[in-house]
């Protein structure tokens, strides 16, 4: 299975999602597609143990791989030691990921990297950071460090959505622009100092525009400067598809 390394090369505009050449293998018609391996069940029935050796090669080996995507993540709340998630995780050769949130301590975060992926495999396990604004200091270089000590390699990601969600004074569920970019760039920060890199961030954002051509209303501030007494125009968007609280069009 070939994806061609060249998403986001053509023109296209983003509130038609890229078009089929930008996320799609213009070869093969296959994109890639993750989601969070929430529903066991579900992941049991699309999970198939297949030949992973190449043709002639004797003896056979077989493995599974989970069939529904090409990517999966663990959440921050679903990676007990020694819950039925990490179980289900460690028995799939799909690449995984993790979800980092401030109580994950350093040394169960290396028993975790133990568990999914004792052979130190490259290209196994990426680390979707997820603290905060506000705590990403005192949290993402300790486990840096303690990756680095251990030898596992993983890839690190930065996910400055999920740990910055805030319910409004009118009940929505909502992020604030400016406190999303302040875990970006403090990630950043942070691994340079550190002598780490980040190797990619994990946003949510919709382009999606309503008949009048107006932006979802779920974030706070940003380019379109969206205040609190606004999140009432277009926040049904987020609550019809699903989805949770999304940067606009404009702040994206």
């Amino acid at each position: 299975m070939s994806v061609r390394q060249h998403y986001g090369r053509e023109s296209v505009p983003f509130d038609r999602g890229g078009g089929r050449g930008v996320l799609v293998d213009q070869v093969n018609g296959i994109g890639n597609c993750s989601h969070e391996g929430l529903k066991l069940d579900w992941e049991q029935a699309m999970s198939r143990e297949v030949d992973i050796t190449g043709s002639g090669s004797s003896p056979k080996e077989r493995g599974f791989y989970n069939t529904s995507a090409h990517f999966l993540w663990v959440g921050d709340r679903m990676r007990q030691l020694d819950g039925a998630h990490i179980e289900y995780f460690r028995g799939i050769r799909n690449p995984i990921g993790i979800k980092v949130g401030p109580s994950l301590q350093n040394e169960e975060l290396i028993r975790l990297l133990q568990i999914v992926n004792p052979n130190k495999e490259s290209g196994r396990v990426t680390l979707i950071t997820r603290y905060g604004a506000g705590k990403i200091g005192d949290h993402l270089a300790g486990h840096i460090e303690a990756v680095k000590r251990s030898q596992h390699p993983v890839a690190w990601v930065c996910d400055p959505m999920h740990g910055n969600t805030l319910t409004s004074s009118s009940g929505f569920k909502i992020r604030n622009f400016g406190t999303v970019i302040s875990e970006l760039t403090s990630c950043i920060s942070i691994h340079a100092a550190c002598g780490s890199r980040l190797g990619g961030v994990s946003l949510e954002f919709t382009g999606e525009l309503n008949d009048e051509g107006f932006s979802v209303t779920e974030c706070l501030g940003g380019s379109m400067e969206l205040s609190e007494e606004q999140l009432g125009l277009r926040y049904q968007v987020c609550q019809t598809t699903f989805v949770f609280d999304c940067s606009s069009y404009p702040q994206s």
